[in-house]
């Protein structure tokens, strides 16, 4: 499952429920990638301060330790998580998640 541009729109009952859902439909151990806005990154927080209140189609900001949270309590097992890196776009501003659900004897 891929989403890009997607949880950076939802609030945090509509990330949970999503991802519970995103669990749901993988196969055990199928992957998923996902998009988060990153308000500890520079970028995140500049657009964060700029935004006067969160809107559909506005930014909804996250912590890293949010997104583990959220990840680990719909059942996923995290591979991969990005790091800051302020020469690129999207890495300045989201963090970037590899997880998956975990095999059967894992579950």
């Amino acid at each position: 499952v891929y989403s890009f541009d997607v949880f950076v729109h939802i609030d945090l009952h509509q990330m949970r429920h999503t991802l519970r859902c995103m669990r749901a439909i993988l196969k055990p151990g199928g992957c998923c990638f996902v998009a988060f806005a990153n308000l500890l990154a520079p970028a995140g927080w500049r657009r964060f301060s700029r935004q006067k209140r969160y809107s559909v189609g506005g930014f909804y900001f996250v912590s890293p330790d949010i997104v583990r949270c959220l990840l680990l309590r719909a059942g996923f097992e995290i591979l991969r998580v990005s790091e800051v890196d302020v020469d690129n776009t999207y890495l300045s501003r989201d963090l970037l998640v590899v997880a998956r659900r975990p095999l059967e004897g894992g579950e």
